[in-house]
């Protein structure tokens, strides 16, 4: 438990930075305007923690972002253990998916 917990906040710090270091960088807007600067986005969010399967040579992805879930969830998950038996891997990922 406890090391799946370690694992979900390391995913989480490194999606944020991640969309940290790639931010483009904006002007204010002009001081006549006004300022909206406490708008915070209502976003449903669910853990993600699942076993996706692939055969084997196709190329496991360690991170896989715009992760789709079926019910219209999207977000980054990351993958924590493998495990390949009879030519199919099974990769357990890890993440926060949104909606």
């Amino acid at each position: 438990m406890r090391i799946k917990r370690t694992l979900s906040l390391a995913a989480l710090s490194l999606a944020l930075t991640a969309s940290f270091s790639t931010a483009a960088v904006f002007a204010d807007a002009p001081t006549n305007a006004p300022k909206s600067h406490n708008v915070s986005p209502n976003l449903e969010s669910k853990p993600f923690d699942d076993v996706l399967y692939f055969p084997v040579g196709w190329g496991i992805q360690k991170v896989i972002t715009n992760y789709k879930s079926e019910d219209g969830y999207v977000g980054t998950i990351i993958m924590v253990s493998y495990e390949i038996k009879d030519g199919i891997v099974a990769v357990r990922y890890q993440g926060t998916l949104y909606k």
